[in-house]
């Protein structure tokens, strides 16, 4: 087998996968059992921890927090009133590195591949951005003592976390 025959293969592979992860990810999304945010955000630490900007305060985290049920419902009324406009800005950032990603397979210019990674940066800005709206209204609903917990919880990082 040739070199290029090769790339190409692998190339292709690359795809599939990537074309297989947005479907799965997708599919994730729109199940309406599954809880506001819940899989992988944009990266390790801040926001878009994995399980979403919201995980810190549902489920364990807002065990850990001491949460009442008013403040659980309320949090979860805050995730569904962003649920669109979350989808939407998260649907721009895989756009925008699938664009990315095909240019780069594709060979393209280190200007195209400079221009498209503005392009993604500028994406995962507006999405930060989303997110940090999303948690301040969150941060309202908690009590002086579970603002300083989350704070906390974030600055101690991976390794306050249990995790090493």
């Amino acid at each position: 087998m040739t070199l290029q025959k090769s790339l190409l293969l692998g190339a292709g592979a690359l795809m599939l996968a990537i074309g297989l992860g947005a479907t799965a990810t997708s599919a994730q999304n729109t199940n309406p059992a599954a809880p506001p945010f819940h899989g992988r955000g944009m990266g390790a630490g801040g926001p878009g921890m994995p399980g979403g900007p919201l995980a810190m305060f549902l489920g364990r985290g807002g065990e850990r927090l001491g949460l009442s049920d008013a403040q659980q419902s309320q949090i979860k009324s805050i995730g569904d009133s962003h649920r669109t406009d979350m989808q939407t800005v998260m649907q721009q950032v895989g756009d925008a590195r699938r664009q990315l990603l095909q240019a780069q397979i594709n060979g393209q210019t280190d200007d195209q591949i400079r221009q498209l990674s503005g392009q993604v940066a500028q994406a995962e800005a507006n999405a930060a951005v989303a997110e940090a709206h999303l948690i301040a209204e969150v941060m309202q609903t908690l009590t002086p003592d579970q603002q300083a917990q989350v704070k906390q919880f974030v600055q101690s990082g991976p390794r306050g976390r249990g995790r090493r």
